[in-house]
């Protein structure tokens, strides 16, 4: 076996060996960087679109929270419409509408609580129950456009006439 080992080291490389392995490594070389390249092009595309998605979503979060503020300060500058002897229909129609479209915006629980503060409008004479369901409607609204309540309960809430 030594003397194989010995003639193979002494026979001279076939004439096509080196250009073969010099074209091989070329290959494996521009293989390995167009992969190299694709893959950091790749993930930096992801990385691109996580970002504008992120900046979307906040984006239309914020649009959403806005649109929010305003439907529910329309309901609170409203609501003496309500109970004005005057009866505004215009200032009446304003309230309606923030309240139908707080029914599309508004958080479940929101909405909710609206609806059982509109029906005891439209039912209840008593004054304290009625503060206490517009409380938990405020409240709620507190909440939904990321203002915290820090203690505040229901029962914190009053109507008030000068």
């Amino acid at each position: 076996m030594s003397q194989v080992v010995k003639w193979l080291a002494m026979k001279p490389l076939e004439w096509w060996f080196t250009p073969l392995m010099t074209f091989a490594g070329a290959v494996i070389g521009a293989g390995a960087s167009i992969l190299a390249t694709w893959l950091t092009q790749h993930y930096s595309m992801k990385a691109q679109l996580a970002l504008k998605r992120v900046g979307f979503e906040t984006s239309v979060a914020a649009a959403l929270r806005t649109e929010k503020q305003t439907r529910y300060l329309a309901i609170l500058q409203n609501l003496e419409s309500l109970y004005s002897t005057s009866q505004d229909p215009a200032r009446k129609a304003e309230f309606l509408r923030a309240v139908r479209e707080v029914w599309l915006l508004g958080d479940p629980s929101l909405v909710s609580k609206l609806t059982a503060f509109l029906v005891d409008i439209a039912g209840s004479r008593n004054l304290d129950t009625r503060e206490q369901l517009f409380g938990d409607v405020v409240l709620e609204m507190r909440t939904d456009i990321g203002l915290k309540n820090d203690g505040l309960t229901n029962n914190d809430f009053r109507f008030h006439s000068v």
